[in-house]
């Protein structure tokens, strides 16, 4: 399950989408627009969690799992991709099949099988395939059809890929239906016993969009203390008088402790942020934050970021 979030007129980078959605769609809730809409996604991945190997005379074979995700807009929705695939090539040519889930804001997911066929092209790879619809959950349970896709990679095997999919959908809800939740107010979420470490962690940064001091003061407790992967580190005083620039932000893969009044939230963010005037890399990366629940209320206490600066 992921939680995004995307600050209005803004979007991440981090995939480009090309989607056809086909006619015929179902009563309520209400179908979207019979028109299509076209679009191509880049998918990126972390080679730890990919398992490939590559054997044979000259390592003629390569055979494996791959993980493959992508966070981008449909009609109007934020949409996570993820692609899970099984490959086995021999001198680059061979079968490529797995399964396609697209999980909407509100949690509901659509699955797909697919079967492609992978082949050398230049200095990459071209994949071309078919989609089945598998099934789907909540508002998206009763989605049937089909798709296409093509694409490719320049790098090597484990690299991204680009994709360009044609979906041929029946019975998909109206995107208002499928959007994310209505977000608590502020306060209700600092001070709500029972609130989640993704909704802090969003309200948290929704501050740092907003350059509130004031109210990230109160946020953070008394010895706040965030350590970054160039090594660099801030105490509350320090950060708060060197807010970092954050301007769009999105959180997918969280899991969630609590013991005590603590909770322990790890997740993946992708962001467009600037510290210091350098800009870091937007790919999703691990975050680590830890809340603190004081005086009735939660405070955030310490963080870690491991995304790194682009140059």
């Amino acid at each position: 399950m992921s939680f995004r979030t995307r600050i209005p007129g803004r979007r991440l980078p981090a995939a480009s989408f090309a989607l056809v959605l086909g006619a015929g769609l179902l009563g309520a809730p209400a179908a979207l627009a019979a028109d299509p809409i076209t679009v191509t996604f880049q998918t990126t991945t972390d080679a730890a969690q990919n398992h490939l190997h590559v054997v044979g005379p000259a390592g003629a074979f390569s055979y494996g799992t791959i993980r493959l995700t992508a966070d981008t807009e449909l009609a109007g929705v934020p949409v996570g991709i993820e692609v899970v695939g099984t490959s086995l090539y021999q001198s680059g040519t061979g079968p490529f099949t797995g399964a396609m889930t697209l999980t909407y804001p509100n949690g509901d997911e659509l699955g797909l099988r697919f079967d492609a066929v992978v082949q050398p092209a230049g200095e990459g790879t071209a994949v071309a395939g078919s989609l089945q619809v598998i099934g789907g959950t909540g508002l998206l349970e009763g989605v049937t059809g089909s798709a296409t896709m093509t694409g490719g990679r320049t790098g090597p095997l484990g690299s991204a890929v680009e994709y360009e999919v044609t979906f041929d959908l029946d019975g998909l809800p109206d995107a208002a239906a499928v959007g994310p939740a209505e977000r608590p107010m502020s306060g209700q979420v600092v001070d709500d016993p029972d609130a989640t470490g993704v909704e802090l962690m969003t309200y948290y940064s929704d501050l740092l969009v907003a350059q509130d001091q004031g109210a990230l003061d109160t946020l953070l407790g008394d010895g706040f203390m965030i350590q970054r992967a160039d090594g660099s580190y801030q105490q509350k005083a320090d950060y708060l008088g060197k807010l970092p620039n954050l301007t769009a932000f999105s959180f997918t893969e969280p899991v969630e402790t609590r013991a005590g009044d603590l909770i322990v939230l790890r997740l993946l963010a992708a962001a467009e942020l600037t510290i210091d005037g350098k800009p870091y890399k937007p790919d999703p990366a691990p975050m680590l934050a830890v809340f603190q629940w004081v005086d009735a209320s939660w405070q955030l206490v310490a963080q870690g970021n491991f995304n790194l600066p682009q140059s």
